[in-house]
């Protein structure tokens, strides 16, 4: 999946319902703790159109089951936060993908991600996708420009607009009242220069379609349509080909949520891990002396391990389970913290 159209989806928000003054807001955005469950659908379904009084009609699309899962996390102690110091939150799936952001009361940008093989693309400057508040029926475009750090160079642009109000159906026949849908619409171009004539250029343009209610905190319904060109240069000459085009229909569920651990900023910020990366043993490091549950899950949400301690220094010994992505979550008396642990 492309990387910009992955930022997207992992953050699809919702929007409130006033005919005249739909509106996104800081207030709408997903929470650490929450749990998108990602279910894939046929292509065969389509965006419909733009307006007010709009019905959406996803029943006749078939279900295909469970694709992902996306976690959104604290970034305090996740793995690669020194690469990503400003970041407020971060998603991951179980394919390990991590990606960081800034989300406040004024905007939401995107500060980099880390994929699957663990190289780590930091943008400067931060990709901003969206100010607050986004209204109904007005454009909002930002320019994309920078530097990653593997030395290509990013520009382009991200327009978006709420651009419908009405009823969506959703592929199990539930009818939801109070849906506006948001397009968004990338285009951008990735660069690099590797000396003596030789270079390689990505053109990439997304389109979404998002779909939300009043009571959701993420995206129900998800269109995503994307194309990748590029063009290699070399001393030569040059060559243009697409290297891949896709249709992506999903629908997410909010699966769980822990608010309490946003609203405990201590529990958050003084909760570490460390070895992390580890080889299964593991340091919990606790603000002071308390009462505290550490529970330790996979990537399926099944629990793998749980220590009661009172101690401010408590030891988790995963020794014996397999190398791979888990969670560890914290309870205690300021609220509850989840952070993820990664045994190699």
């Amino acid at each position: 999946m492309n990387k910009l159209y992955y930022f997207l989806v992992l953050f699809a928000l919702h929007f409130s319902t006033c005919h005249a003054q739909f509106s996104l807001t800081f207030a709408n955005m997903p929470r650490i703790g929450d749990v998108i469950t990602v279910y894939e659908l046929d292509t065969s379904g389509n965006e419909g159109k733009a307006g007010i009084g709009v019905t959406w009609d996803f029943s006749k699309d078939t279900n295909k089951g469970i694709v992902n899962h996306l976690y959104f996390m604290s970034p305090a102690g996740s793995p690669y936060a020194s690469y990503f110091t400003n970041a407020t939150i971060y998603s991951t799936d179980s394919s390990t993908n991590w990606s960081y952001y800034l989300s406040d009361s004024a905007e939401h940008s995107v500060l980099g991600y880390v994929d699957g093989y663990g190289i780590a693309y930091q943008f400067t400057p931060k990709q901003e996708f969206y100010s607050f508040p986004l209204s109904y029926n007005n454009w909002e475009v930002f320019k994309i420009t920078g530097v990653e750090n593997t030395g290509a160079y990013v520009s382009g642009t991200d327009s978006s607009i709420i651009d419908g109000y009405g009823t969506l159906i959703l592929p199990d026949g539930t009818v939801l009242t109070d849906v506006v849908r948001q397009v968004t619409i990338e285009n951008t171009r990735d660069s690099t220069n590797y000396g003596s004539g030789e270079y390689n250029i990505d053109l990439n343009r997304i389109v979404n379609y998002n779909y939300y209610q009043q009571s959701s905190r993420y995206s129900i319904i998800h269109i995503g349509y994307s194309w990748e060109y590029v063009i290699g240069g070399t001393s030569s000459g040059t060559t243009t080909f697409l290297l891949n085009s896709s249709k992506d229909v999903v629908w997410d569920v909010l699966s769980s949520s822990a608010p309490t651990a946003v609203t405990s900023a201590t529990a958050q910020s003084a909760f570490t891990i460390y070895p992390n990366p580890g080889n299964g043993v593991f340091n919990v490091q606790l603000p002071a002396a308390g009462s505290y549950t550490v529970k330790v899950s996979n990537v399926l949400g099944a629990e793998i391990a749980t220590v009661n301690t009172t101690s401010a220094l408590t030891q988790v010994d995963l020794s014996t389970a397999n190398a791979g992505i888990y969670y560890v979550t914290v309870a205690g008396n300021a609220g509850s913290s989840t952070q993820k642990i990664v045994i190699q």
